[in-house]
């Protein structure tokens, strides 16, 4: 893929992305965007706090695409940027092989109603983890108000594993877990 071809891919995700709603959508949702591409995508949402709002897009060659901010809102803390950046201390397959052993595919699903979570907190961002790759379409949504659920670590431990490999800390300079 082109860059041209990819920054048109991930712009055209991101207006997707900023037209949903920050709530979780019907589990029977097809999250097949009609997109021959394969990526990693890792997001979150806002908050009423300062929790920064985050696209990050990896895709097999290791160049990742990293967006951030509400838009418009540029303050102390939602400054709107965008970077291209390169996968840390991993290859795209490398990260994949990680998350199966992570068990992604058995962990996918929501975690972000009264059914799963033993508690529930308000203003907590959600955090989303996309893999569209050959074969394979798992997602994660986790609202890290969702307190002690069985998989709880596991869940935490996928998510810290991909902010670090895109590099999104470094790119907010914060973490994404207010607890």
């Amino acid at each position: 893929m082109r860059i041209g071809q990819r920054s048109a891919l991930v712009l055209s995700l991101l207006v997707f992305a900023g037209a949903c709603s920050t709530t979780s959508p019907a589990p029977e949702q097809d999250w097949d965007y009609g997109l021959d591409s394969v990526f990693i995508r890792y997001s979150s949402s806002a908050c009423f706090g300062t929790c920064p709002v985050v696209d990050a897009f990896a895709f097999p060659d290791g160049e990742v695409f990293l967006k951030s901010g509400r838009p418009g809102i540029a303050d102390a803390t939602h400054v709107p940027a965008t970077a291209i950046s390169s996968l840390h201390g991993t290859s795209f397959e490398g990260l994949l092989d990680t998350l199966d052993d992570m068990e992604l595919r058995r962990l996918a699903g929501e975690y972000d109603t009264p059914a799963v979570c033993n508690k529930i907190y308000t203003d907590h961002s959600t955090l989303i983890l996309e893999v569209n790759a050959p074969r394979r379409q798992d997602k994660i949504v986790y609202y890290l108000g969702c307190k002690g659920f069985a998989e709880e670590q596991a869940v935490r431990s996928i998510f810290e594993t991909v902010q670090t490999a895109l590099g999104v800390s470094e790119f907010v300079g914060a973490g994404l877990s207010p607890d």
